[in-house]
C-alpha cells in the first residue's frame, strides 16, 4: 500500500479546484461560440414556437405603446399568469387606470377600482367583442396566417445563458390588429437550452395615421404549478 504524504494530497486538491473551473469555463466558451451555420433559424423558431404554445402554464409581462409624432402613449402595462386552457390572472394598468382581471373557465371577473368589488361576466362576451384578447391570452401574438420565413439568427449573450434573436415580417392572424395596423415586424428571443420563446417585440404601422404600434411580451416560468381561483367577493 502506498501512503501519500499529507502535503501532496492537499496540493492535489488545491490544484484540482481551479482546473475544474477552467474546464467548465472552456466548455461554456465552446458551447456559446458554436458556428451560427450549425443553427437552422427556421427550425429553431418552429420548434420554440411549438414548445412555447404547448406549455401548460406561464407568467408574462405585456407592454403596449403607441408612438406618435407628439410622443409615446402607454396603452397597457400588465403582469399576468395563464394556466391552460382557461385560467388567467392579470394586474396592471390599461390607459393609465389600474385593472385586475381573473378568468376561470367561462367566467371573467373584473375588479371595480372604485368600489373594490368584482364585476362578473358570463360566457365569451369579452372574446366576442375583442376586448382584452391579447391581455388575457398574449400568445395570440404568435398566431400567423402562414408560417413566417426566418432566415437568420443572431446570438445574444445574457448573464446566465445564451439566446438567439430572430427577426421576420409575418402575416398576422389577429383580425383586430390587422384592422388597424400593417407592416408588422417581429423580434423574437429564444432560449435554446430551454427551448422556449422568452421575448416577443412587435412593431407595426397604423393604417390611418402617422402612428406606430410597439408591443413587448416577456415570457417566463413555463409549466410552473400556478393556482388561479375565482376572487373572493368583499362584503
Amino acid at each position: 500500500m502506498v501512503h501519500w504524504p499529507a502535503f501532496r494530497c492537499g496540493r492535489f486538491v488545491l490544484l484540482s479546484v481551479p482546473a475544474v473551473a477552467l474546464l467548465g469555463a472552456l466548455a461554456w466558451f465552446i458551447l456559446v461560440n458554436r458556428p451560427l451555420a450549425a443553427v437552422d433559424p427556421q427550425e429553431l423558431f418552429t420548434r420554440a414556437l411549438e414548445q412555447t404554445k404547448g406549455a401548460k402554464s406561464y407568467a408574462y409581462r405585456l407592454r403596449t405603446q403607441l408612438i406618435t409624432p407628439r410622443g409615446t402613449r402607454c396603452l397597457s402595462d400588465l403582469h399576468g399568469v395563464r394556466v391552460l386552457p382557461d385560467r388567467v390572472s392579470v394586474r396592471g394598468k390599461i390607459f393609465n387606470a389600474p385593472v385586475a382581471i381573473v378568468q376561470v373557465g367561462g367566467v371573467t371577473y373584473i375588479k371595480d377600482s372604485f368600489s373594490e368589488r368584482w364585476l362578473t361576466l358570463e360566457g365569451e362576451r369579452l372574446g366576442e367583442a375583442g376586448v382584452f384578447t391579447t391581455e388575457l391570452d398574449p400568445l395570440v401574438l404568435l398566431d400567423f396566417t402562414t408560417p413566417p420565413t426566418v432566415s437568420t439568427a443572431k446570438r445574444v449573450r445574457g448573464k446566465k445563458e445564451t439566446f438567439y434573436l430572430v427577426e421576420f415580417a409575418p402575416a398576422v392572424k389577429n383580425r383586430f390588429l390587422n384592422a388597424q395596423f400593417r407592416d408588422f415586424h417581429y423580434r423574437v428571443t429564444i432560449a435554446p437550452e430551454r427551448g422556449y420563446i422568452v421575448s416577443v417585440v412587435v412593431g407595426a404601422q397604423s393604417k390611418n395615421a402617422l402612428t406606430r404600434l410597439a408591443v413587448t411580451l416577456d415570457l417566463s416560468d413555463f409549466n410552473k404549478p400556478f393556482r388561479i381561483e375565482p376572487p373572493v367577493q368583499q362584503q
